[in-house]
């Protein structure tokens, strides 16, 4: 077990379960006029967000609110909403015996096609391929 677990600890090839890096950014900005919005995409990624009401919940312009994010957070808002969204669609992927359109669904994308092309984008396999991958 020891030397399974050493192996393991000096691999290269890590491959994480489920993406868990914008938890972690919601953590390091508690203070952080960002915060607010960490946790509405927290609890709200199954919703259409649109870019004003986003801004809104940070208190500032569409504009500006873009312009800080990519600042603070090195990517768009569009980018971490996706990442959240494909990270719940990797844990209901796991979890659940859902269809991958339902999933898709659930995690806040209308059609399964563009779901498969971002979580490919993502992850480098489709939702198919990752759900037969957890399953070995």
């Amino acid at each position: 077990l020891f030397e399974i677990l050493s192996i393991l600890s000096e691999s290269n090839e890590i491959s994480f379960v489920n993406n868990e890096a914008y938890t972690l950014a919601a953590d390091e900005s508690k203070n952080d006029r960002l915060s607010e919005v960490y946790q509405y995409v927290k609890e709200n990624y199954k919703e259409d967000i649109s870019l004003n009401e986003i801004a809104k919940i940070a208190n500032l312009t569409p504009t500006s609110f873009c312009r800080m994010f990519k600042v603070k957070a090195k990517k768009s808002f569009v980018e971490y909403l996706n990442e959240v969204r494909i990270a719940n669609a990797c844990k209901f992927l796991i979890e659940t015996d859902l269809g991958i359109s339902e999933i898709a669904y659930e995690c806040g994308y209308k059609t399964a096609s563009n779901f498969n092309k971002i979580f490919k984008k993502l992850n480098g396999v489709t939702p198919g391929e990752y759900k037969k991958n957890t399953e070995n």
